[in-house]
């Protein structure tokens, strides 16, 4: 608001009144950009919002129409190791009076129901084993010349180690770390109050570098979950920023339909990008977003699906900062990508036959051939954004979901699956060291693989891969 100095003088009170009410309101909404901007300086460099909401937000609770059958409770399977308490819940004397229905005037039967109640023990029980071992030792010297061998007891058992923690309990607050988002400085706390055994922080930290480590069998079958990963037809990856010692790295995850793989590098280029994605071998549809990287020359001969989601998100983003006919050019083109969406949609749902997907999908193509041609654009932005896209469009990386319908459209997978990497990232501060990083990167490759197959324990199967080798009895 510009005010003239001089005409002020010549204004009459009412005037005067409207401008300073002007003035009042224009410094309120100075004032609240002020304390955004100061919240802004002050957010964390994680922040879990962006301060900037859905326009139209999803109520929460069970949606209807989704086609998903309703599920209840099923009752509880009875384990030999449960302790069960059967309690009978009888009618009372004057319920049992009645005889005739109230409302129909029907006769009324006596229905036994078995509803049950499902609860932990006051504390888990914990599994002790007592050994008592046999060593030939020098009364002169204190030298210990042998010693008896079982198969659980490792061989430098003894001493200031001789009392150890078992793999399951490890296993557990491994579990706790990254499968459900708990942070390593509060697990042990979690372990003591659930099973009552002190387990330190630091025991946790030296196992996982020994079994999340090259030569460790969670490090060694993250290796072979990655090079299922390579062989699969349909790869999603996405990444998200990671620290390792206070310093910026990146996190990027590779997934397909059974297995995931995690990897923490500290610059995300296309070397990073081709220990997974090699150029020369990889014969994948890529499912990626907008990431600079993955458009660089070494990945040009491979075939890419960009995410629409991402895309429709910087066109209406472009489209809020334009006026008049500068919008019509994104307002055009999200309206054709969400055409293409639903048409992708409907055959999933199998609304239409694959004949017409395929050719209601050349027509939206060639459409969009047209929106993206070669033409003189005043704005910018809108130039910019079009040469961008028509360079997808002509590697086919924009609507190949339209030719083949197995091909998703929008990286949604990928999103979900980095999802529980991106919560730790914010509530933790992420790894201390690169063998720490390669560690974590190893355990939940291992694990979102095991929650992809959907083992019937996770904690069993990571047990098994943490169990140390038996010791053979000589």
């Amino acid at each position: 608001m510009r005010i003239e100095l001089e005409k002020l003088a010549e204004s009459s009170r009412e005037e005067l009144l409207n401008v300073i009410e002007l003035l009042c309101a224009e410094i309120a909404q100075l004032r609240t950009e002020v304390e955004e901007l100061k919240r802004k300086k002050a957010r964390s460099a994680t922040p879990f919002s962006k301060g900037k909401g859905k326009s139209n937000p999803k109520k929460p609770g069970r949606k209807k129409g989704d086609g998903k059958p309703v599920e209840r409770r099923n009752s509880p399977e009875i384990k030999p190791a449960d302790e069960v308490k059967r309690i009978a819940v009888v009618l009372g004397e004057d319920q049992k009076k009645q005889t005739v229905c109230p409302e129909c005037g029907g006769s009324l039967k006596v229905i036994i129901e078995e509803p049950s109640n499902i609860d932990m023990p006051r504390q888990v029980k914990r599994e002790i084993t007592l050994f008592k071992v046999e060593s030939l030792r020098c009364p002169e010297c204190g030298c210990i010349v042998g010693r008896g061998r079982h198969p659980d007891l490792a061989i430098d058992q003894y001493g200031a180690t001789a009392h150890r923690v078992g793999p399951r309990v490890k296993a557990l607050g491994h579990l706790a770390r990254i499968a459900f988002g708990v942070t390593q400085r509060k697990t042990p706390g979690l372990l003591k109050e659930i099973s009552g055994i002190d387990l330190s922080q630091s025991a946790l930290n030296q196992d996982a570098l020994k079994h999340g480590g090259e030569d460790g069998l969670v490090g060694v079958l993250a290796e072979v979950i990655k090079e299922e990963v390579k062989r699969n037809a349909r790869i999603h990856t996405d990444d998200t920023g990671w620290k390792i010692g206070g310093q910026r790295a990146q996190l990027m995850g590779f997934f397909s339909e059974e297995n995931s793989y995690y990897q923490i590098r500290s610059k995300h280029g296309a070397r990073e990008v081709s220990e997974v994605i090699d150029p020369e071998t990889c014969k994948a549809t890529i499912n990626t977003d907008r990431f600079k990287t993955y458009d660089a020359q070494e990945f040009e001969c491979i075939a890419m699906q960009k995410c629409l989601s991402h895309i429709q998100k910087n066109l209406r983003d472009q489209r809020e900062r334009k006026k008049r006919r500068a919008r019509s050019f994104c307002e055009n083109l999200k309206a054709l990508f969400k055409q293409s969406l639903e048409l992708w949609h409907r055959y999933r749902k199998r609304e239409i036959a694959l004949a017409d997907y395929l050719e209601q999908g050349r027509a939206l193509d060639d459409e969009l051939t047209y929106q993206l041609r070669a033409r003189p654009m005043r704005d910018e932005d809108n130039a910019r954004m079009r040469r961008e896209l028509n360079k997808h469009h002509e590697r086919g990386n924009l609507l190949r979901f339209l030719k083949d319908p197995s091909i998703e459209p929008t990286n949604n997978f990928a999103e979900r699956m980095l999802r529980p990497a991106v919560i730790a990232r914010k509530v933790s501060h992420c790894s201390k060291s690169y063998s720490g990083a390669s560690a974590y990167a190893a355990f939940m490759s291992v694990v979102q693989t095991l929650k992809l197959r959907k083992v019937p324990s996770l904690l069993d199967e990571l047990t098994a891969l943490t169990t140390p080798l038996r010791i053979a009895t000589k």
